[in-house]
């Protein structure tokens, strides 16, 4: 073995006088993973434990340091032998793997939700002295609080058992934004229709919950997302009391011991699908979907369902040759499937990556007032300003959109605008659409191809029946028109970028929009935009004749679009119904351009 680096050795040197800690050697470095270089360090950690069943009172530990140390990874695995072999809350799946000294089962001890901070314990420190001498004292306190079950104590954030799911063959998600009322009864398995859809690298495979508490009927509905629906396939639904868990908090690994899971709740899982696996036997991909429902905190009322996927491999098809002594027929096939096929009580598990893809999942990390994103807000001009406003909105959790442009996607236009080559030639609110689908569920949009000016009927009835309408086109004649129809309660905004983004502009009204008056206060700051500037500097789209267009760069345009955004979020939060018309000058510094916090015009 290698001398451990002096940084290391300062760390193991800090681990002398641990209480319950012995030192059983150093290999390394060793190459795991992608090419990481790491050293094993043995240890055996002793205990007052208070199920010696479960969790004997001594055990022989792994911590996995990384050869950077003290920066990098320090993970604490079980031992191979003579430790752990149940899974506990707040540990990976805790399973075998016999070409290393160690187990799969890590403990979670260096994130928020860990038990570092369950236990109510200080944060991780990054000095060589300390940092592996912390992690190794963090594995005991676990361990002690494993033994006494005080790793899920009523309050903790709920969390799911570990699947270790194969993330290489199918990623399943899901749609539950509340809790529904469920049609199907708990422990009986069901028929169900689902979706499939295709990435470039994976298979998505998408649900609604309505989908599954509906009548059954066979109907895959609308996908959530914006890619096209290449396939529809029945799967088995069985929703459960409680997750299906043994070995204490372990995810099954084999059908043996997902029969088992089920059985302790009440559920003959291996009885429910030989009555129902001739639904799926012949699909190319085979499903079993099991759902319970789930608190956000240990201990509180359920809040919504999970979906868990499992996919089912090595089933005998219909064709094959059957077993001796039994016809092809569905008892035949179940006895094969059972005793040689993917049934057998040995059989290993594929569990698929499920996700919630519900809105307070997605939009957990930051979203818009709902005075925004529950609007339903039109556009009109979905070009490089328009289409960046609308992706904000998306993004922001706005669901419902009318998209109102007349134009095509011309290459000119991809270097400000939020599509890509693939789209050029289509129409841009076609467009558009497509790409803001796929951005997040239930999006529902409404693209009409067409010049506002010329819209009539349905159409028509579809923009003035929006809460917000946000004009991007920075033309007179839209604010002329706007000005000429009666929209309500609606809430009207212009935004537009001046020559070179100098400045941006933005009016606010509701139920009309004032333009004279609104062009009667832009205007001085318009003709300084473009004051001594010759027109022939002004890029076009091609040689010769072709139309000028307006120089900004990207950058320039999504920094227009977040203040015009944050803006109306904040006009629409403060329910304000006055005009407002406010105008930005762009500040040029060193290293720095940005919009001056006091702006030029604001009433």
């Amino acid at each position: 073995m290698l001398k451990p680096p002096d940084q290391l050795a300062q760390g193991l040197r800090g681990l002398g006088d641990i209480a319950g800690f012995t030192r059983l050697g150093l290999s390394g470095p060793h190459i795991v993973g992608t090419d990481e270089s790491v050293w094993a360090l043995k240890f055996i950690l002793t205990i007052d434990s208070g199920a010696p069943e479960l969790v004997p009172p001594e055990t022989e530990w792994y911590a996995k340091i990384a050869s950077t140390y003290p920066l990098g990874s320090v993970s604490i695995y079980p031992a191979l032998t003579n430790s752990i072999e149940s899974t506990f809350p707040h540990q990976l799946r805790n399973t075998k793997h016999e070409s290393r000294g160690w187990r799969n089962g890590k403990l979670c001890l260096d994130t928020p939700e860990g038990v570092v901070n369950l236990l109510g314990n200080e944060h991780e420190p990054f000095t060589a002295g300390d940092r592996l001498r912390w992690y190794i004292e963090q594995a005991r306190t676990w361990l002690q609080a494993a033994s006494h079950n005080q790793l899920r104590k009523a309050g903790d954030l709920y969390e799911l058992p570990d699947l270790s799911p194969d993330t290489q063959l199918y990623r399943f998600g899901y749609v539950t934004d509340n809790m529904q009322p469920m049609t199907l009864e708990q422990g009986k398995m069901h028929r169900k229709v689902v979706s499939l859809h295709y990435t470039k690298k994976k298979v998505l495979i998408v649900l609604r919950q309505d989908d599954i508490s509906d009548a059954l009927s066979g109907d895959p509905g609308m996908p959530f997302i914006g890619l096209d629906c290449q396939a529809s396939f029945s799967a088995l639904v069985l929703p459960l009391p409680d997750a299906p868990v043994v070995n204490f908090y372990q995810a099954p690994n084999t059908v043996s011991e997902l029969q088992l899971a089920c059985h302790c709740l009440g559920v003959d899982f291996l009885g429910e699908l030989k009555r129902n696996l001739h639904h799926i036997r012949e699909e190319k991909i085979k499903l079993v979907l099991f759902g319970w429902q789930i608190p956000s905190v240990v201990g509180a009322d359920p809040v919504h369902w999970h979906w868990q996927a499992l996919h089912l491999v090595n089933l005998s098809s219909a064709n094959a040759r059957p077993l001796n002594g039994f016809r092809n027929n569905a008892v035949g096939l179940w006895k094969k499937d059972r005793l040689k096929g993917g049934l057998k009580n040995d059989q290993e598990l594929v569990w698929l990556e499920s996700e919630d893809w519900s809105s307070p999942t997605l939009l957990g990390r930051g979203k818009l007032q709902e005075s925004v994103s529950g609007s339903k807000v039109g556009i009109i001009g979905v070009g490089a300003l328009g289409s960046c406003v609308t992706e904000l909105l998306a993004r922001g959790g706005t669901k419902q959109f009318v998209l109102v442009d007349g134009d095509d996607v011309k290459a000119g236009n991809l270097v400000r605008h939020t599509l890509t080559s693939l789209y050029v030639g289509s129409s841009k609110v076609s467009a558009v659409k497509a790409h803001i689908e796929t951005i997040q569920p239930d999006i529902v949009v409404k693209d009409i191809r067409a010049t506002v000016e010329s819209l009539q009927g349905e159409s028509l009835h579809a923009l003035l029946d929006c809460d917000i309408v946000i004009d991007t086109t920075g033309s007179d004649q839209v604010l002329d028109w706007m000005q000429g129809n009666e929209w309500g309660s609606t809430k009207l905004v212009s935004c537009s970028i001046g020559f070179a983004a100098k400045r941006i502009y933005l009016g606010y009204e509701i139920g009309g929009f004032a333009s004279e008056e609104f062009k009667d206060q832009v205007l001085p700051f318009l003709k300084a935009d473009i004051e001594g500037v010759d027109p022939n500097d002004f890029p076009r789209d091609g040689l010769g004749c072709w139309y000028p267009t307006f120089p900004a760069s990207a950058t320039d345009v999504w920094k227009a679009a977040s203040t015009f955004v944050a803006t109306i979020e904040s006009l629409c939060e403060e329910a304000r119904t006055s005009r407002f018309i406010c105008v930005w000058e762009l500040e040029v510094e060193p290293l720095l351009k940005n919009y001056h916090a006091d702006v030029l015009l604001k009433q």
